[in-house]
């Protein structure tokens, strides 16, 4: 797969948003790695997962994956980085309050008020929420609106936002003004380049937030 050269930066200013976190990055964001924590039960203890990565669409969606390193940087062992929604669903136990997964196509929509594959996955493993998108995002406007996103969600900003100051939003309301604030964006030449709704419209927040 491509690399996204904007998740390095999502990530990292994303952590720094928090008092205590799991930071894996490279070859150490493996599907054994998560594999292991997800046998060991470790990812139930987490209250809120971020995932920046691939993710690859099915017209079966239980074969749906997301995309992680291999097990060692030669993709040996067995391992080929995907992990597939029926797996997710099967061998994990998530007690998060809201999980996202910024890569492109992570809430596929049936066109009948179903969301398929990695998104259908982790609410039937136990995540109360999901943030993901619909259709193919653009990697810089993702990185940007995720950050101001959990910037909202954990209160981590100053002045007023939404009638608010300094305060965590709701799941929805955090949502919402992310999306404001990325289509209002202004770059230094004035320019608004993620005006078009294709850039923000299309993340969506499934389960009971």
């Amino acid at each position: 797969m491509p690399p996204i050269p904007w998740s390095e930066h999502e990530v990292q200013r994303i952590s720094k948003l928090f008092r205590s976190m799991t930071v894996l990055q490279g070859n150490e964001a493996s599907e054994s790695r998560l594999t292991d924590m997800a046998d060991r039960g470790e990812l139930a203890a987490f209250d809120m997962i971020h995932l920046a990565t691939h993710s690859v669409f099915d017209v079966y969606p239980e074969r749906s994956a997301l995309v992680f390193a291999p097990s060692d940087s030669a993709g040996t062992g067995g391992h080929d980085g995907h992990i597939e929604a029926k797996d997710i669903l099967s061998l994990w136990n998530l007690g998060a309050h809201v999980v996202t997964v910024s890569g492109c196509e992570t809430s596929q929509w049936n066109g009948r008020g179903e969301f398929l594959g990695p998104a259908q996955a982790m609410l039937g493993a136990g995540a109360r929420s999901i943030v993901g998108s619909m259709w193919r995002v653009q990697d810089r406007a993702t990185a940007l609106f995720m950050v101001r996103f959990y910037e909202n969600l954990l209160g981590a900003y100053t002045g007023s936002r939404l009638g608010l100051e300094g305060k965590p939003l709701a799941l929805p309301m955090a949502l919402r003004e992310a999306k404001i604030w990325l289509r209002d964006y202004i770059e230094p030449d004035g320019t608004r380049p993620f005006e078009h709704p294709v850039h923000w419209s299309g993340f969506v927040l499934v389960g009971f937030p």
